[in-house]
């Protein structure tokens, strides 16, 4: 049955066909994670995930467990350090929110999470997030991040709309800022600083300067597993590395992981956790 519901969901997801999938996708994921779920589409568009731990909106169909998503969180971004209560998270390339949810709940009501996405469509639906868990402790802008404040474009791919991008030609207007500007606006002295921006990771780092002293802890998502399919722009990894030792920081050796992303997920302490950074077991 299960093997059934599973074939069914996924070839009407294909379809996009609204109308039978929500109830099949609920059904599903009830039997599947063995706790209630319902899907379905709100008056907006967006498709609202909502189980019995949290309530996720995006702008396409798909599943988000939380156990899960805390579980990758603490996987991946927090590897070299996990935020405590009373920290500050700012989390550039929030997305539709789910990695909010995690941090908020990691830093506690007296700690902050800054919820940064560039397009407004995914913000969208990043703020019903927000809203929805009552997340009172995160803030969220819609801004992208770059080496200066200017207007540029976001790619729109709504099927695709994790892999949006800015600095292209088509698509929509969004507000940039420098880092340092986004720092200074939002008065944060990050304890994390979670970067994942689809390539733009050059001119994001391009505008930091007073925020290589006030960062506490990096870590930064490349995107060069994917430069075959999407192009060479996407190959960041050896730029990012070589930002952090211009500035003086030391970021970790490459992650030996099963994933193909994680090898160019970038690390690395600021100035006041340089020495104590955790590192991986070699061998």
């Amino acid at each position: 049955m299960k093997r059934f519901l599973r074939r069914l969901a996924f070839a009407l997801e294909k379809r996009r066909s609204a109308f039978l999938l929500w109830p099949i996708l609920s059904i599903y994921r009830t039997i599947d994670r063995h706790e209630f779920n319902l899907s379905y589409r709100d008056r907006d568009g967006d498709w609202v995930d909502r189980s019995t731990d949290a309530v996720f909106f995006s702008p396409i169909a798909g599943s988000l467990s939380l156990e899960a998503v805390e579980r990758n969180v603490r996987e991946f971004w927090c590897y070299a350090y996990s935020p405590k209560p009373g920290d500050t998270v700012v989390d550039i390339g929030a997305g539709i929110g789910n990695e909010a949810v995690a941090f908020s709940r990691m830093v506690g009501p007296s700690g902050r999470v800054i919820a940064v996405e560039a397009h407004p469509r995914t913000f969208r639906c990043l703020k019903k997030t927000i809203s929805m868990n009552r997340l009172t402790n995160v803030i969220a802008l819609n801004v992208a991040i770059s080496d200066r404040r200017e207007t540029l474009m976001i790619a729109d791919d709504e099927v695709h709309h994790i892999g949006n991008r800015i600095g292209v030609r088509d698509g929509v207007t969004v507000q940039a800022l420098s880092l340092d500007d986004l720092l200074d606006e939002i008065a944060a002295v990050p304890d994390l600083l979670k970067m994942n921006i689809e390539g733009a990771e050059r001119p994001a780092l391009m505008g930091v300067e007073r925020g290589w002293r006030t960062v506490r802890n990096w870590v930064v998502s490349c995107h060069d597993f994917i430069a075959a399919e999407v192009g060479p722009e996407m190959r960041t990894h050896a730029d990012v590395i070589r930002s952090f030792e211009e500035a003086g920081l030391k970021p970790l050796e490459p992650r030996r992981h099963w994933g193909v992303a994680v090898p160019y997920y970038v690390y690395a302490a600021g100035p006041a956790r340089a020495p104590g950074i955790q590192q991986e077991p070699r061998g």
